[in-house]
């Protein structure tokens, strides 16, 4: 469990210096990867079409030519239309941050269970990164800054909430009712 915890705050800390970039540099930040991704796209093209023009056949289930067409198009929409790459950046983050409210929900509904007070830091915890997920995802007109102060806040509240984890000592029966969940969880994958 510490492990996890470990890891998630690695990935925190991450999303904390993301946050940070965007908040204080959102246009350097967005061109800068606009034109490196669009850059990578349109060199993938370019491999494609001379692939193509030499009649090497590489992939059996799309022709080179639509590939290269495709992955041109995609760079150069990169390249000059930096506002795809807000939209991605902006759901994908969104999605991240739901995703781990439902997280925090889950511990919330274990932790009551058990009768431990933790249960309302982290309830306090998945309430806001839902909120704060769903309006990064919603709110079309949102500035990069306001992006990275949300990723700000959602890596602070992460941060504060696996310090918080990691100094308390949770109760033998939640450690074992986790454990429990978690064959529980094993069990119903599909094999």
């Amino acid at each position: 469990m510490k492990k996890e915890l470990k890891m998630n705050l690695l990935i925190s800390i991450l999303f904390l210096l993301i946050g940070i970039i965007l908040f204080t540099n959102p246009g350097g930040v967005i061109d800068f990867i606009a034109y490196i991704v669009g850059g990578i796209f349109l060199f993938v093209g370019l491999i494609y079409f001379v692939q193509f023009w030499r009649g090497e056949k590489k992939n059996i289930f799309v022709s080179e030519f639509y590939s290269g067409v495709i992955s041109v198009v995609i760079g150069v929409i990169l390249m000059f239309n930096n506002g795809a790459l807000d939209l991605a950046l902006r759901v994908f983050s969104g999605v991240w941050i739901l995703y781990r409210a439902i997280v925090h929900l889950k511990v919330a509904l274990t932790l009551k269970d058990q009768k431990d007070d933790a249960w309302k830091v982290s309830l306090g915890i998945s309430i806001i990164l839902f909120a704060g997920g769903l309006f990064e995802i919603l709110v079309q007109s949102l500035e990069l800054t306001i992006i990275g102060f949300v990723i700000i806040l959602y890596s602070l509240f992460e941060i504060v909430n696996i310090i918080y984890q990691l100094l308390h000592k949770p109760k033998e029966e939640v450690i074992k009712k986790t454990e429990i969940m978690k064959q529980e969880e094993v069990k119903k994958l599909p094999e």
